[in-house]
């Protein structure tokens, strides 16, 4: 099989990965407490793979599949889209600070994989 083609079935498998997990929590969280939550872990998971060189399906399947696939902008624009007119402040804080935390959390990640052995 040529290597386009694994990484791209690896990038698939984590895809479907994320995204049904996110899935899954949307049915049990609140949307905004679940934005923050699959946000924040997404990155999380972005700065262990990007912290240090792990085997080559590594960052398609757990990075761009798993985390690309679990993270979610849309529903970051739903909120925007939904709140912003009737209360700015309300909705921009929000977002600024997951956007803050999410830079943390990436930061975090990038130590955890480095002490990870």
């Amino acid at each position: 099989m040529p290597k386009a083609l694994q990484t791209t079935a690896l990038v698939f498998l984590g895809g479907a990965l994320g995204s049904g997990l996110r899935f899954s929590l949307g049915l049990q969280i609140e949307p905004l407490p679940l934005l923050f939550l699959v946000n924040l872990l997404g990155t999380l998971l972005l700065g262990v793979v990007n912290g240090k060189t792990w085997p080559s399906w590594v960052h398609p399947l757990l990075g761009t599949g798993v985390a690309g696939g679990f993270t979610t902008l849309s529903g970051l624009s739903l909120f925007l889209n939904n709140h912003f007119a009737t209360d700015p402040l309300a909705t921009l804080v929000p977002i600024a600070v997951m956007l803050a935390l999410g830079f943390v959390a990436h930061w975090v990640g990038m130590k955890l994989a480095v002490i990870w052995r």
